[in-house]
């Protein structure tokens, strides 16, 4: 028999209204308990409310279709005549939380800053309780997140000043005892989209070198964010390119600074301003980068010796790159002057050669000067020549003076140092008084005063010396001169009269030192003399004629002075006719003249006669005479005027007489409203123009073509017809046709002319085929664009990129159809490259009108590829390790370098450099490591347009060094294999001799890992007395050795149970009777010894060595089950039963 054992209580029941609800108690006791159920002290029987059962030591009452009168304190009576016990429960019926709302879910939206409210009103017996969760997670009240309730059971969360974190969902959890209930409000944080105060500027001009600042204000809330672009390339920051925003209330300016500017940062810049109330675009800044020309380091003065080189060198800078000219005593260098000019664009270095310099040629001022479109800038120097004298201007041969005249001799010398000089007369030392040097023309001088021919009429030359050399002047011969003296031989007299046909002689002797020279003029324009002999010189005329009438002037001048004498001569002479009566053709109503020239002396008398009549002066006609020239004028011509005219010349000495015609006319006339027209043709067709002239005389018509004549050929045709018309036809009109034609008519009187504009149409052009909208070209190789069109004549086509027409050049090659049928025009570009991107387009004309094509968008990318691959390194431990590539690619790849698959980066202690213009790419890697850097080195390109990878490796010369060591302690079972693993790393791969208890082990069961850098050591069925013992490895290579930490192996052996008490494995025992279980457990290492009861862990009663007891004095009912012990250790476990029956 035993009490009472209540190991399940009643507990307190809550019920949905109309379900069932259910109390229940576990007993345990002998003999079984009877069990009594009272609801507010009324005993309650089995019926269709109330259902009262037992299932073993369980307990239950069950309440059918719950309701609110269900409600109360339910007690139960426990009794078994031995003990006895009472419980009581209360027990609730409710109905479960509901969301009082057409829907359990709803949006809201908050603006950001502002304060807002979520509601949800929810019923339900007992009242709900009310908890918030926001994303799934409890939500703690703050001062921020309030949480209220009103009777009617609406819960209202209050946020103040939302922000975007907010964001999110917010669940109203509605619970009571008997359920739960949820409502849903998603809150959408709204922004206020972002508007720019203050845009970009349209354009910026950047200096090369120096830093420049791009600025835009924008507000919007939240503060926006920024994103810089460069065209459409995001801009990341770095330490070059810095990226401000503003983080003080009232601030609203962002900025971009690049330091340092570079020609690749020129471009359009924009930015994206960006907060959760939306996007917008800033304007374009287009950035250009300039530097006006300077110097970085100026060049020097050199001092060379003679036929040694001069190098001169100077470091530029300035965008565009500037153009550098070297200039030797202000001349331009090239190398036809044997000198070499070198500029290394990228670097800025300038150098000039002059090899093997010339004092004469050389030697002087040289200077750099440095242009570009923005200024210009230059440095002068010099060029010393260390040489021996050198004349470069000598003596002359001869030296002229006028005796008492000062003199001076000059010699330019080059030399280096300064030469001395010494001067001699007739190769006697001159002495130095009147010697001098004039520094700025390297001229050395000698004076001669007042000379004479006795003092100073001779040889002079000079010596010059330094300490390289000396040179002699060529010798210079002076002479000393002497005034003119002139004497008039003949005529005696000044004036002389002479008939026609007389003789003439003019004769004069002319001396002086130097002889002088004599020159004879008559009315001041030279005439040779007849005869020089000595000093005598004669002009003699055998008949003297008109013309030799003037004065005869003769001087005689040399270097020291001048004399003249003249003669003046009149000749007397007959009638001379110079310009004869000529037939003269006058307009109708005109005046018209006669005039004869006539030259005489005396001057002659002049009488005009019209057929045989003598002409007077009168109203009809004028005579007159001005100088030699006599002319009757007839007024007002008319036709009786027409006849022949004669006039008689006498002047007493002589007489003549001559006759001409008189013609009277009407000049020509067009015949036309309009004396000019235009006229148009189709090209390659027939044309003709046409004019009509009348005119007394029949004019003669002339065609000229834009003011020139037009010869006639098989093209050009000229025909006439009586009535005056004249007519040019034009075979197969062609385009150089175009033009002015003028049809000049002619007669004596006078001329007209037409003209007719002719205009050369043609056939518009017409586009067959069209540019593509699109073209993708890669970098490095050529694409082409074409199109098609005709008409007539050819069309010539112009190319654009953008607005810029396209030049043909090496790179830019434009073809044009030429055969018959062709009528495709094509650009092709050579060696793409990014600058090459844009809308292309043509333009298409011919004289019948202009075209245009569509645009053709080019867009230029290429895959990254290596131009060059980096390769394998070796490398001393702790030197520097360099892996270097040339890559290739649009847009500019990204270059990622890899160690042993993981990114490098500066925090690795690696210095990753790119040259995005040259493409060459640098992993340094200082002070490399064995066990840190050795193994493979991945060098990663990528763009948009793919990516590509070369895979070497950085081998590391090192002594060994143990990565891995053995362990302390090495454990095994008796008879099962172990393995000793040891990783070093080291190169070359080093030599490994392992020991037992300080004894070298044969290397027959040592292995090593290639794949892991292991080195292993296998051991065979160990035994405690083979095997255990402590274990190590020492590592050698050419660099050094190295030893492993020691490793003790235990071997261990198996557990052994052996059980003590019972004897049997089940045992029956009654209540209040002894039971014991004991076994002893034993093994190396010592097993972990665990009792259980129907598998729950037991405590040992006792443990002493390796016995193990279990004890109960008197059993229980509650100590009936399987106690089982189990013995473990690392080796291996073992277990043993006993099955305890309990009777009461």
């Amino acid at each position: 028999m035993s009490p009472l054992n209540i190991t399940q209580s009643l507990t307190e029941q809550n019920v949905l209204l109309g379900q069932n609800g259910t109390l229940q108690i576990t007993c345990d006791a002998f003999p079984v308990p009877k069990v009594t159920w009272f609801f507010n002290d009324t005993e309650l029987k089995t019926s269709p409310k109330h259902k009262v059962e037992v299932k073993q030591n369980v307990f239950s009452l069950t309440v059918n279709k719950c309701d609110h009168p269900d409600t109360g304190i339910y007690r139960v009576l426990v009794d078994n005549g031995i003990d006895h016990t009472e419980q009581t429960a209360k027990f609730n019926v409710g109905v479960k939380p509901k969301v009082e709302a057409p829907k359990p879910a709803n949006d809201q939206t908050c603006t950001i800053g502002q304060d807002t409210q979520i509601s949800w009103k929810f019923s339900g017996i007992e009242k709900p309780h009310v908890t918030w969760f926001f994303n799934g997670q409890p939500l703690e009240a703050n001062e921020r997140f309030q949480i209220t309730e009103t009777e009617d059971g609406t819960t209202t969360l209050s946020i103040h000043k939302a922000q975007l974190a907010d964001k999110g969902t917010y669940t109203a959890k509605a619970t009571n005892p008997v359920g739960e209930a949820e409502a849903k409000t998603t809150l959408n944080i709204a922004g206020i989209k972002p508007t720019l105060t203050n845009d970009l500027d349209a354009t910026l001009q950047a200096t090369k070198g120096e830093s420049m600042t791009i600025k835009l204000s924008a507000i919007g809330t939240p503060r926006p964010d920024i994103i810089w672009m460069r065209g459409n390339d995001d801009l990341v920051p770095s330490d070059r390119i810095q990226v401000h925003a503003p983080i003080e209330d009232g601030d609203d300016t962002y900025t971009i600074t690049i330091l340092n500017v570079q020609p690749e940062d020129q471009g359009d810049y924009s930015a994206k301003v960006t907060n959760v109330g939306g996007t917008l675009k800033t304007k374009k800044c287009k950035v250009t980068v300039t530097k006006s020309p300077e110097f970085v380091n100026k060049p020097t003065t050199q001092e060379v010796k003679q036929s040694e080189t001069a190098v001169f060198e100077a470091k530029v800078d300035g965008y565009p790159i500037p153009k550098v000219i070297w200039l030797l005593n202000g001349k331009p260098l090239t190398p036809k002057d044997g000198a070499q000019v070198e500029m290394n664009a990228p670097t800025g270095d300038a150098k000039l050669t002059i090899p093997k310099v010339d004092l004469q040629q050389h030697a002087g001022s040289v200077t750099c000067r440095l242009e570009n479109v923005h200024g210009n800038q230059e440095e002068t120097v010099h060029l010393n020549v260390l040489a021996a004298p050198l004349i470069t201007t000598q003596l002359p041969k001869q030296e002229e003076t006028v005796s008492g005249k000062d003199v001076t001799f000059r010699v330019v010398v080059r030399g280096s140092p300064r030469p001395d000089a010494e001067w001699f007369f007739n190769d006697t030392p001159v002495a130095p008084e009147n010697v001098s040097f004039d520094e700025e023309k390297s001229e050395y001088q000698l004076l001669l005063k007042d000379p004479t021919v006795t003092t100073s009429e001779g040889s002079y030359r000079v010596v010059f010396k330094n300490e390289l050399g000396e040179t002699e002047s060529a010798p210079c011969v002076l002479t000393i001169l002497e005034p003119v003296k002139l004497t008039k031989v003949a005529p005696t007299t000044d004036l002389i009269d002479l008939k026609v046909g007389e003789p003439f002689e003019f004769s004069v002797d002319a001396d002086g030192k130097e002889a002088p020279k004599v020159q004879l003029t008559k009315d001041g324009k030279e005439v040779k003399f007849t005869s020089v002999e000595g000093i005598r010189h004669v002009y003699s005329v055998p008949e003297v004629k008109p013309e030799h009438q003037g004065v005869y002037k003769v001087t005689a001048k040399n270097k020291t002075s001048a004399e003249e004498t003249n003669v003046n001569l009149h000749v007397t002479a007959p009638l001379q006719i110079t310009q004869s009566l000529t037939d003269t053709h006058v307009l109708l109503g005109q005046s018209g003249a006669l005039s004869i020239t006539c030259d005489a002396f005396p001057s002659p008398k002049f009488t005009w006669f019209f057929n045989d009549t003598e002409l007077k002066n009168s109203g009809k006609h004028k005579i007159e005479s001005k100088q030699n020239v006599y002319t009757l004028t007839i007024n007002k011509c008319d036709h009786p005027d027409v006849g022949t005219y004669r006039v008689l010349v006498d002047n007493g000495i002589d007489h003549t007489e001559q006759t001409a015609k008189l013609h009277v006319g009407v000049k020509p006339k067009v015949e036309a409203p309009k004396p000019a027209n235009d006229q148009t043709c189709v090209i390659e067709q027939d044309t003709q123009i046409s004019w009509k002239f009348s005119g007394i005389e029949k004019p003669e018509v002339t065609w000229l073509f834009n003011g020139q004549p037009l010869p006639t050929d098989d093209r050009f045709h000229v025909t006439e017809s009586e009535d005056g018309i004249s007519t040019l036809s034009i075979h197969k009109a062609q385009l150089a046709d175009k033009g002015t034609y003028t049809a000049k008519a002619t007669n004596p009187v006078g001329e007209a002319e037409a003209k007719t504009t002719l205009n050369i149409a043609g056939i518009k052009p017409t586009l067959t085929n069209d540019l593509d909208a699109t073209l993708q070209a890669t970098k490095g190789e050529s694409m082409t664009i074409k199109l098609s069109a005709t008409g007539t004549p050819r069309p010539d086509i112009v190319w654009t990129r953008g607005n810029d027409e396209l030049a043909p050049n090496d790179r830019i090659q434009v073809t044009v159809p030429t055969a018959e049928g062709d009528d495709t025009y094509t650009l092709t570009i050579l060696n793409v490259q990014p600058e090459d991107q844009g809308d292309y387009s043509a333009k298409i004309s011919n004289v019948g009108g202009t075209v245009k094509s569509k645009k053709c968008k080019v867009a230029v990318s290429k895959t990254p590829e290596f131009v060059t691959k980096p390769t394998t390194q070796e490398v001393k431990q702790s030197e520097t390790a360099v892996f270097e590539a040339k890559v290739d690619g649009y847009p500019i790849p990204k270059v990622i370098w890899l160690l042993n698959g993981k990114p490098l980066t500066p925090k690795d202690g690696a210095q990753v450099e790119m040259n995005a213009p040259t493409g060459d790419a640098k992993l340094t890697i200082p002070k490399v490591d064995l066990q840190q850097h050795a193994g493979s080195v991945t060098c990663r390109l990528e763009n948009v347009h793919g990516n590509q990878e070369e895979t070497v490796h950085l081998n590391v010369l090192a002594a060994p060094l143990i990565t891995t060591q053995l362990p302390k302690q090495e454990e095994t079972v008796s008879g099962k294999d172990v393995t000793f693993r040891v990783v070093v790393r080291g190169s070359p791969r080093p030599d490994a001799e392992w020991f037992f208890n300080d004894t070298p082990i044969a290397p027959d069961n040592t292995s090593y890992d290639e794949e892991k850098s292991e080195y292993q050591l296998l051991l065979k069925d160990p035994t405690v007395t083979t095997s255990e013992g402590t274990y190590r490895v020492v590592f050698k290579n050419e660099l050094g050795e190295t030893d492993s930490t020691p490793c003790v192996l235990t071997v261990l052996e198996p557990v052994k149970l052996s059980k003590i008490a019972p004897t049997t494995d089940i045992v029956d025992l009654k209540v209040g009777e002894p039971f014991e279980f004991s076994v002893d457990a034993d093994g190396k290492e010592a097993p972990k010894v665990q009792l259980t009861k129907d598998g729950k862990e037991v405590k040992f009663t006792s443990v002493e060595g390796i016995r193990h007891v279990y004890s109960v004095p008197e059993v229980k009912p509650e100590h009936q089950g399987v106690y089982k012990v189990t013995a473990k250790n690392k080796t291996s476990a073992e277990e043993t039963n006993v099955n305890l029956h309990v009777t009461g």
